[in-house]
């Protein structure tokens, strides 16, 4: 019937087929999108610091064009700093545990008052959803000052939990489906 160089290929052929259909989809997973939303946004200089309206006023025109950017499901916010706000020798962000942690620039383009960047930190919300910034304003002497930002930022909905036996064509591809199939199984 069968001889032994067949059969050693039909063994090969299966096992292929089989690593092809299971193996595959599990080995490669894409990234999840990065999504981004402009959002609007408030500033206020520490409210127990001296000269916060002040402060407040003079800074507040150094930051724009806050954004909602979601990379591999972690949220953070990108800000652009223009004008004076290149001397910024500190630029930092209170993380959840209140520790200053620096901020990253990711891009930067001109200098001195011509200077843009653009600068992302993680969405770290602290009481009354504000998050805390550090800045210094080095040689410039400005001083160094902790801002308070409050950015609207859209409450995402927890995913909804899917019925692996009511909910087959979320869960699994086509591929999976058939190859389950393939193994005899058919039902929950």
């Amino acid at each position: 019937m069968f001889t032994k160089k067949k059969k050693r290929a039909l063994a090969t052929f299966t096992a292929a087929a089989l690593l092809s259909s299971i193996a595959v989809p599990y080995v490669v997973e894409a990234a999840e999108p990065t999504t981004r939303q402009s959002i609007s946004y408030s500033m206020v200089a520490d409210p127990n610091g001296p000269m916060a309206d002040f402060i407040t006023n003079y800074l507040n025109p150094y930051f724009s064009n806050a954004q909602h950017v979601v990379i591999d499901g972690k949220s953070f916010i990108e800000l652009t700093l223009t004008e004076k706000a290149y001397g910024f020798s500190q630029l930092q962000y209170a993380d959840a545990t209140g520790k200053f942690v620096d901020i990253d620039v990711v891009s930067s383009t001109g200098e001195k008052l011509e200077q843009v960047r653009v600068v992302r930190l993680p969405l770290v919300q602290h009481e009354n959803g504000v998050t805390k910034i550090f800045v210094n304003s080095g040689e410039l002497g400005y001083g160094a000052y902790t801002l308070f930002f409050t950015f609207n930022v859209q409450k995402v909905n927890a995913p909804s939990q899917a019925n692996p036996f009511t909910d087959i064509d979320t869960l699994y591809s086509k591929d999976d489906i058939l190859a389950l199939y393939a193994a005899g199984i058919t039902t929950g």
